[in-house]
């Protein structure tokens, strides 16, 4: 979900088109999320259970609403701010004050959703867990913030606080994208998607379409040569990572509801 342009190489959108018609994409986005997120809270809630729920999804679901709200929050910094004006030759960065309450109530949420797989761990199946592998990658990603927080900090080379929201953005942008890998994982080695409530895949797909029509519409640049990360590798394993999800939820509930006309 893009809140503000920090790293892309195109105008931001509201150079060309109405404030409205750019907030559309962010305001639209987290909606859908939000809703999501609630709807997969009281699944988990309603049958009492986690079981399917990938924890490494949960968890890095946590981490980019965090991210988000640090991002937004940051630029109402006058520091940040300036840093912005001067590196881009532009106007003041615009930041729904909507996208931030969405923002701020979806992390709420997901908070809740972390402490539901606390509560009830005993339902979770043996491949549910917080994969070694997921805390490499969070490791890893978070090494290069203490390293250039670290400069920042001491001094110790031309880095501001501009390059750390940079990097913060460079984080979100990752976790965002790869979330969906674990719950592939788990839906595959489970041979289920029980774990997800029955319209998850609806709602991702429509974010995903909203992502689309906003590079589209608003012209931005689809092999952006970000700063740090490009956007496009990290989109096309995200919309692969749902088409395998939407694939698993046909395959899968076809079988659970063949299995049961069997039984029956």
């Amino acid at each position: 979900m893009r809140r503000f342009k920090t790293t892309e190489s195109s105008p931001p959108a509201h150079h060309t088109f109405p404030m409205y018609l750019t907030d559309l994409y962010p305001i639209s986005t987290a909606c859908i999320q939000l809703a999501s997120i609630c709807l997969q809270f009281k699944y988990n809630k309603t049958r009492k259970s986690i079981r399917g729920l990938s924890y490494d999804y949960s968890l890095l679901q946590f981490l980019t609403h965090l991210i988000s709200i640090a991002s937004l929050l940051s630029f109402c910094s006058s520091t940040i701010t300036s840093q912005y004006m001067l590196r881009w030759s532009l106007e003041t960065p615009h930041i729904s004050l909507l996208v931030l309450v969405l923002e701020v109530i979806s992390f709420i949420v997901s908070t809740g959703m972390i402490i539901q797989l606390i509560i009830y761990k005993s339902t979770r199946g043996q491949n549910q867990a917080i994969s070694g592998y997921c805390q490499g990658f969070i490791i890893t990603v978070l090494l290069p913030l203490v390293y250039l927080f670290k400069l920042w900090l001491f001094k110790q080379a031309k880095i501001n606080e501009l390059d750390l929201v940079d990097y913060g953005w460079t984080m979100f942008k990752l976790f965002t994208n790869l979330r969906f890998i674990p719950q592939v994982m788990v839906n595959w080695m489970d041979d289920s998607v029980d774990g997800l409530y029955p319209y998850w895949i609806h709602l991702q797909v429509a974010c995903a379409a909203f992502e689309l029509v906003d590079r589209v519409v608003n012209g931005y640049v689809w092999a952006d040569v970000s700063i740090m990360m490009p956007s496009l590798p990290l989109i096309i394993i995200k919309d692969v990572s749902i088409a395998i999800i939407g694939f698993q939820y046909h395959v899968y509930r076809k079988r659970t509801s063949e299995v049961h006309y069997k039984e029956v």
